[in-house]
């Protein structure tokens, strides 16, 4: 059964950003073909867009826990453990990985933080030195 989205993802619409957010962006043309219509990888539209309106909105952590636990099962319904005398190929880990993204996002969730309070980025000029030839950024010269 195909993932139907529109395609290029619409990154103007909530479901588009939804989707560009959960990393849901490779597609091949459906069968048969349909204009402005992809089908995806894990998701379709009317899958993002459940999620949406069951969770609250694009930027919502708990939406992204939400499909981060629906592509754990998807990745655990398709794992395999295959080894061959000098060939091992071992995909039950990624599941794995899923559901540890999806418990970050619920936990960010849950302590009321935003996608962009993951992260803290500060710049480090005065705590380190600087042994390259090039510059620093910022203009800043010589040393701290």
């Amino acid at each position: 059964m195909p993932n139907k989205g529109v395609a290029p993802v619409d990154t103007n619409t909530a479901v588009g950003q939804f989707r560009v957010d959960v990393g849901d962006t490779d597609s091949v043309p459906l069968d048969p073909t349909e204009t402005g219509f992809a089908d995806y990888t894990y998701f379709s539209d009317l899958e993002l867009q459940s999620a949406l309106d069951a969770t609250g909105g694009v930027t919502s952590n708990a939406g992204m826990a939400f499909m981060y636990r629906k592509l754990a099962a998807i990745l655990s319904l398709k794992a395999q453990n295959i080894q061959t005398d000098d060939l091992k190929y071992a995909s039950e880990q990624r599941a794995e990985i899923m559901r540890k993204i999806a418990k970050d996002f619920q936990d960010a969730a849950e302590n009321g933080l935003a996608a962009t309070d993951i992260f803290d980025i500060f710049p480090t000029i005065g705590s380190a030195r600087h042994n390259e030839l090039a510059e620093w950024p910022n203009g800043c010269y010589g040393r701290f």
